[in-house]
């Protein structure tokens, strides 16, 4: 337990040190406008499930949850961030409470054969095939329950005439 002293300089250092950044070994004022985050926000018609489909499928954990909103992290990688938005939700202007189409989320795993077999066993609808790919990808395509297109990686070596194409001259 703290004293009211102690607590009021904790307090005043945290908020002295949230106004900067650190770059390199050094602190910075922070300026209006600086990026503190970045994630996407899905409009789903039934937030629930698309919630349980990154939670079952993809370990994602709930780090808010509402009938109309869930915000999800992944655990072992905490800059992972998926957030299901109920589409009819007033906070969405008019004209815009529509589900998440044209989307394509990209999910880096360390074994895709592994996790395209689990998915394709607990029924996940599979829109492309698992396949490697020149430019250096072995991925499958999944649909999540709102609709919304899950591309499943895994990095490969790129193939020779991928790396001569487009390799940089030096």
């Amino acid at each position: 337990m703290h004293t009211v002293r102690e607590t009021q300089y904790i307090h005043t250092v945290r908020i002295y040190i949230g106004r900067y950044v650190r770059v390199g070994d050094a602190f910075r004022r922070r300026t209006e406008g600086v990026v503190v985050n970045l994630y996407p926000v899905l409009q789903t018609a039934d937030v629930a499930a698309s919630a349980r489909f990154y939670r079952v499928h993809f370990g994602f954990a709930p780090t808010f949850e509402a009938d109309w909103y869930v915000s999800l992290r992944h655990p072992l990688a905490p800059h992972a961030e998926i957030a299901l938005l109920d589409s009819e939700h007033p906070s969405i202007p008019d004209g815009y409470r529509e589900r998440a189409r044209g989307t394509l989320v990209n999910i880096e795993v360390d074994d895709v054969d592994a996790l395209a077999t689990r998915l394709d066993a607990a029924g996940v609808p599979v829109v492309q095939a698992l396949r490697s790919e020149a430019f250096g990808q072995r991925h499958v395509i999944v649909r999540d329950p709102g609709g919304v297109l899950v591309d499943v990686i895994t990095e490969i070596p790129p193939s020779a005439e991928y790396v001569a194409a487009f390799a940089p001259n030096e």
